[in-house]
């Protein structure tokens, strides 16, 4: 190590004595300059590759997170199914009895109104599927090389069950896919999932889940386009069944306040009496 730093020092000096200054002065200004952006794009490296290494990490972790969650979430559900019960009992229990069995109704009408809303999701997502395994074999009578029609079209109705973003969700394999075999068909297919959209958006949905929530599709148009106004993806989501909720809710109170006192427990579209609150085993 010292012979070759005494070599590097012998050749300098060499180099300090034989090259002439005019001749020194540019060398010198671009080793320096070459020097310094060495140093700049070594940084700029070294500061990407911290970066890709903290992101790839995160990404490990938020996979890691995602799986642990999927895991937890089967537990969970086990848990609560089986401490459902005694919930029940201690909520009945907590509940002032002289507003129990309204409690109990608004509860019932909450459960009520969710349980219509996934129904309407999921027979919104068995039409829209079969509307697009029907549009794909279309495609292909008509000479367009559609490869998967079943698998695309089962994609199609099972990313309708997650509302406005699951439509998107579902055409991008299927576009994907096309666009791999050639433009044209990727182009076809990417104006058939545009027309199942129109006509999903148009009728379909006012329809389907305005009528599961006791919604009028011209009002479930309006209250999208306020929820969505309003509050965004997440508006356009909960508007309508919060909407059907507030609803039922409202004309609930009303009737019990009213004269005659609407029956307890009586919800909104029921003809007699119903008392579903938890019994006690004996």
């Amino acid at each position: 190590m010292e012979e070759l730093e005494g070599q590097a020092k012998y050749l300098f000096a060499e180099y300090q004595r034989t090259v002439p200054l005019e001749v020194r002065e540019p060398i010198n200004s671009w080793a320096s300059d070459s020097l310094k952006t060495l140093q700049t794009n070594f940084t700029a490296y070294m500061q990407g590759l911290g970066k890709f290494l903290f992101s790839s990490a995160l990404q490990v972790i938020s996979t890691v997170s995602s799986v642990l969650g999927f895991l937890i979430i089967p537990i969970w559900i086990f848990f609560v199914l089986n401490d459902q019960r005694s919930a029940l009992l201690f909520i009945d229990h907590v509940v002032p009895r002289t507003i129990r069995v309204d409690f109990w109704a608004i509860i019932r009408i909450i459960d009520r109104i969710l349980i219509n809303y996934v129904r309407g999701q999921v027979i919104l997502g068995i039409t829209v599927g079969i509307g697009v395994g029907l549009g794909l074999s279309l495609l292909r009578l008509a000479g367009i090389d559609v490869k998967y029609v079943f698998l695309l079209a089962f994609i199609a109705g099972l990313t309708e069950l997650v509302p406005v973003v699951g439509p998107l969700i579902g055409a991008i394999p299927a576009v994907v896919l096309s666009l791999l075999d050639s433009p044209i068909t990727g182009l076809a297919v990417a104006l058939l999932y545009l027309l199942v959209q129109v006509v999903e958006n148009n009728f379909l949905v006012p329809r389907i889940i305005g009528e599961s929530l006791g919604l009028h599709p011209a009002l479930f148009i309006v209250l999208l386009v306020i929820g969505g106004e309003a509050f965004g993806i997440v508006g356009m989501i909960l508007t309508a069944p919060v909407s059907a909720i507030v609803r039922d809710i409202f004309i609930y109170l009303h009737g019990r306040l009213s004269e005659p006192p609407w029956p307890a427990g009586l919800l909104p579209g029921e003809s007699e009496e119903k008392d579903l609150r938890p019994q006690k085993a004996t």
